[in-house]
């Protein structure tokens, strides 16, 4: 995305460290910056990152700034988890619940997706779930709201169960019934995907407080993990996330995290030595831990 904007020579000039005219490459966001100066006017054209740009006006709009960061530094996990607990006190209707699964039960199986059925494939994209319903609002749909019932979908996987189509239909209409975050629009209250799982008949561990305790107690009995993180811990527009995480040879895998290969499909993450590690490349910006699922192989 391009803008024009008159910004101060000397902002530019101290921030790229470099002569104002040609390509830059600003070290702070990875973005190569293509700026033009016209000396008599002092208007500078930039085509670079949106969200580069985006926070740089951020910083020069305190106010606004505070806001969109209110909630992930200043209020508490505990606070912002029992306001999704009320937001998901009131199912989808059951209509619209037997609506969305019989038109997901059609589309999931015309989709043809290997990781449906295939037990060693995960949902990598999430992106393309857009035809596929979940909740009731202007955003029903798996592409927007889908992410911690792709991850519990994952998680199961991960933990032996035979998934299908059918499965994952069933899945989002349960989540429908017990878990949908104002009927959808806001996912799945993340103590929902524990308490289904408790149903399920395995016993996750879960944190609210993520410390170097909660970390090694979950390292060292869990084999699949479903972390919710803030995309970044300065702004909640950048909305929050939820993802499967696998533990290979003691390495761990994140998925559905919006990656591609070179071919453009979606895929898997590279393996991180730590689970902590891992959590911190969910998205390219400062996550915040919200909520940690522990989930090992056995049941009741």
């Amino acid at each position: 995305m391009s803008w024009t904007v008159a910004l101060r020579r000397l902002y530019i000039k101290s921030h790229f460290n470099e002569e104002l005219s040609g390509k830059f490459y600003c070290p702070s966001s990875g973005n190569t910056v293509f700026v033009l100066y016209l000396t008599d006017r002092q208007i500078f054209t930039f085509a670079a990152d949106e969200k580069y740009w985006n926070s740089i006006f951020m910083k020069r709009n305190p106010i606004k700034q505070f806001l969109i960061s209110f909630i992930p530094r200043h209020m508490c996990n505990s606070v912002v988890l029992r306001v999704y607990c009320l937001l998901a006190l009131i199912p989808v209707p059951k209509r619209i619940r037997r609506k969305n699964h019989a038109h997901n039960a059609i589309s999931l199986k015309n989709a043809k997706w290997d990781f449906l059925s295939v037990p060693s494939a995960y949902i990598e994209n999430q992106n393309e779930w857009g035809e596929i319903l979940y909740g009731w609002g202007p955003h029903h749909n798996m592409k927007y709201s889908g992410c911690e019932i792709i991850a519990t979908f994952n998680a199961l996987k991960a933990l032996g169960k035979a998934c299908s189509p059918d499965f994952m239909a069933e899945l989002i209409s349960e989540y429908e019934k017990r878990g949908a975050a104002l009927w959808g629009e806001f996912g799945v209250s993340p103590p929902a995907i524990c308490a289904y799982l408790k149903r399920q008949g395995f016993l996750p561990l879960s944190a609210k407080k993520v410390d170097d305790k909660s970390w090694n107690m979950a390292d060292s009995q869990c084999q699949v993990f479903i972390a919710t993180v803030y995309n970044d811990a300065k702004d909640i527009t950048a909305q929050i996330h939820t993802v499967c995480i696998t533990k290979e040879e003691n390495r761990y895998i994140l998925h559905n995290t919006y990656r591609r290969n070179q071919k453009g499909d979606y895929v898997a993450s590279i393996s991180y030595a730590t689970l902590k590690e891992a959590i911190v490349h969910i998205s390219g910006q400062e996550v915040k831990m919200l909520y940690l699922i522990g989930i090992s192989s056995n049941t009741d």
